[in-house]
């Protein structure tokens, strides 16, 4: 998976759409996924627990595709409000369920550039 860069405005919510592809460009099947976490960080180093956005993706929003490699992430205002205009780095971790082959998970990963918001007076 390349490097994708997210912009949000500080406070905004919004969603993005992921595919996720193999070496050859076709999908690769994420239906036996048992949980997609978000994470967005100062640097990419810090540890999970350091996350400033921690977001546990809900794998039944019928705005995946799963089966075709097809997933969202929704920003929400509550996730972009506390955060300071600036770039952080995020990536995804994925889990599957035991007994399936063996994966490794192509995790988006990119920088988060949050937007400062200007407000015109009237």
């Amino acid at each position: 998976m390349a490097v994708t860069d997210l912009n949000v405005p500080r406070g905004g919510a919004k969603t993005f759409r992921f595919t996720l592809t193999d070496s050859g460009g076709s999908a690769i099947d994420l239906s036996n996924l048992t949980a997609l976490k978000f994470r967005a960080k100062d640097d990419i180093g810090d540890a999970d627990t350091d996350a400033l956005i921690d977001i546990d993706i809900n794998l039944s929003d019928p705005d995946h595709d799963l089966a075709n490699g097809q997933f969202v992430l929704k920003l929400l205002e509550a996730h972009t409000s506390s955060l300071s205009p600036g770039q952080y780095h995020y990536d995804f971790r994925a889990e599957r369920s035991s007994g399936t082959s063996p994966f490794k998970f192509p995790s988006p990963t990119g920088k988060l550039t949050v937007e400062a918001v200007v407000n015109v007076g009237s």
